[in-house]
């Protein structure tokens, strides 16, 4: 069992795509050295995530936010899972340790850590090269384990830590990532900065290492698929976006972006069902979340269904952009519009949905669906 003393325990931050391997081998490591330690590998929506994550935080003395050049991903979202957890752990005083792999650089991601994630370039930071580990674990141990933090920790109630303890087994029984795994999260983030940095080539060259040596790995296909798509080659794009979404069906993103590409490429049918596709299971997705979140309405779990409702919310602006994506599709295909009221109450309800440039922003949009969607919503507006 762990020790119980509350400075042994810590809590592990990090993105999946960018360092899990990182995450588990300082899980592991310290889990050996008898610290308490909570890394969750579950998914966003499985049970109350939301809730168990940020009790845990609140558990934990120690805060370690594992930083790869990929992590800063989607740090611009206010919403986004990582950056909560991290605001989080400011909000309770923790002792917040950066732990920099994959050659993360805090002046490359200056433009990321914005609010309160801003403060994190201004802490001691731990550089965790995979040669120098065991080195880099023990001044994690010695040196900045040691801290005392300023806020109380907060134990988790026993309904609670049954659950957790099973997380933590989960992660537990996990095998070591394999040296191979390590570096293909070395060549993701390698090709995340080289797509960030306008080097599609690099990109594609480092994403096709990473899947060499992973090959399920479906966020490498999803890289490699966007920088095809920006040299212009939308059959290899699609090509990989099909890759992704085999090896990672739920993800609705990797589906809308394939539509994205069949549209560039003039394949008008192929978007036109992908986007139909897509928005029939989001749709579904934010109806089921919102009927989960009536019954924990109705059992006095508020913050359960407050976490489903606000993911309701995502799907329901993520099937807003697919509903203008159908609609601009099947006008090109020359058929009548069914969609024309429900565009016109989306529009009126919300401007931001009738703006062609914010449209493009929000949804990644290929620049010919846009300049359709501009001609749409003057016919709409124009109509009245």
């Amino acid at each position: 069992m762990p020790d119980t003393d509350p400075n042994k325990t810590v809590f592990i931050s990090y993105r999946r795509a960018a360092s899990w391997a990182y995450a588990k081998l300082i899980f592991d490591h310290l889990h050996k050295q008898k610290y308490d330690v909570f890394m969750d590998i579950e998914s966003l929506g499985a049970g109350n995530f939301g809730e168990i994550i940020f009790n845990q935080i609140a558990a934990r003395a120690h805060f370690l936010i594992i930083l790869a050049p990929s992590t800063i991903e989607r740090f611009n979202e206010p919403d986004d899972w990582l950056r909560r957890e991290i605001e989080e752990a400011f909000r309770l005083q923790r002792n917040i340790v950066p732990i920099l792999v994959s050659e993360f650089s805090f002046s490359q991601a200056s433009q990321y850590l914005t609010g309160q994630l801003s403060k994190l370039k201004d802490l001691n930071s731990l550089k965790v090269p995979y040669e120098h580990f065991d080195d880099a674990m023990k001044r994690l141990r010695k040196q900045f384990l040691n801290q005392r933090i300023l806020g109380s920790v907060q134990l988790s109630s026993p309904a609670e830590q049954a659950e957790v303890e099973r997380r933590i087994e989960a992660v537990a029984v996990q095998p070591a990532p394999t040296e191979k795994e390590l570096n293909a999260e070395e060549y993701y983030n390698r090709a995340y900065s080289a797509y960030e940095n306008g080097d599609y080539d690099l990109a594609i060259e480092a994403s096709s290492a990473a899947i060499k040596l992973k090959p399920d790995f479906a966020a490498a296909y999803n890289w490699r698929g966007s920088s095809h798509d920006k040299k212009g080659d939308y059959e290899a794009a699609s090509i990989d976006y099909t890759s992704a979404i085999s090896h990672h069906p739920n993800d609705f993103q990797y589906r809308f972006e394939r539509a994205n590409i069949f549209f560039a490429a003039g394949n008008l049918k192929s978007a036109y069902s992908t986007y139909s596709i897509t928005l029939g299971l989001v749709t579904i997705l934010a109806a089921t979340y919102l009927h989960r979140a009536m019954v924990f309405k109705a059992l006095n779990e508020f913050d359960k269904m407050r976490f489903d409702i606000k993911h309701a919310g995502e799907m329901v602006h993520l099937a807003n952009g697919l509903l203008i994506c159908v609609s601009v599709t099947n006008k090109q295909l020359g058929s009548t519009n069914p969609f024309k009221e429900m565009l016109k109450e989306l529009i009126g309800a919300d401007a931001q949905y009738s703006n062609p440039e914010w449209l493009e922003a929000e949804f990644k949009l290929p620049k010919s669906l846009v300049e359709e969607a501009r001609k749409l919503i003057a016919n709409i507006q124009a109509d009245g």
